[in-house]
């Protein structure tokens, strides 16, 4: 993954340096704005206002979870009320289902359950 962002960077001056114009206007939109380049285009979560589906494995089977932006930057789920904050490139959204939920760019991410062990999620 270094490796990647590393060769994503020289590209990224390579192509200022020289003044090429070919990426010019590559940032979607606003929300995406100060993205390393191999974030940009990648579905953030929360976009727009647009509700958040989760799954996880669960004690049996898989856990799906309904998180809605509410009460002006709050997120809902299952009648309660839990917030939301932007940390290292992610959305981290807790007081929820008592779990603490690590949504990155393009659907994926990890969930913090009770006693502090971590399993993967995806979300849509």
């Amino acid at each position: 993954m270094r490796a990647l962002k590393a060769a994503a960077l020289i590209a990224a001056t390579t192509l200022a340096a020289t003044g090429l114009t070919g990426c010019a206007g590559i940032v979607p939109n606003a929300s995406q704005a100060g993205l390393p380049l191999w974030e940009l285009g990648k579905p953030r979560p929360f976009a727009d206002g647009a509700p958040v589906t989760v799954v996880a494995a669960g004690d049996v089977g898989m856990d799906t979870f309904a998180l809605l932006p509410c009460n002006s930057g709050a997120i809902c789920s299952g009648g309660r009320v839990g917030s939301a904050a932007a940390a290292e490139g992610s959305v981290v959204v807790s007081g929820l289902h008592d779990r603490i939920f690590h949504l990155l760019p393009g659907g994926t991410g990890h969930m913090t359950l009770p006693g502090g062990s971590e399993t993967p999620l995806a979300w849509e």
